[in-house]
């Protein structure tokens, strides 16, 4: 496809996402869909907006790791895209 933006290559991500932002009043679970070093897609009914900045904790087993990004895209009943930008943290939670 020539109209892909993406630069680096997506991978399926088995594990959850909790999301907190100042637009919502409490935390959320959700699935994954895949991610890659320059974003997610997170599978959802009722999407944040485009814009919203989001913290997310993904779990996978007893594995951690935290990020910040900007939904860049959401479709009503499917799920939101996130774009982390330039940032890479460490996990912070290992078995």
């Amino acid at each position: 496809m020539t109209g892909d933006r993406r630069t680096s290559p997506r991978y399926q991500f088995p594990g959850t996402v909790e999301i907190a932002s100042e637009s919502l009043s409490e935390r959320l679970l959700a699935e994954v869909r895949n991610i890659s070093l320059g974003g997610c897609y997170i599978l959802m009914e009722d999407p944040l907006n485009a814009d919203a900045v989001v913290h997310l904790k993904f779990s996978l087993g007893a594995t951690e790791f935290e990020m910040q990004g900007v939904v860049c895209n959401r479709r009503h009943g499917h799920g939101m895209g996130v774009h982390f930008g330039n940032q890479v943290k460490a996990p912070i939670a290992e078995a």
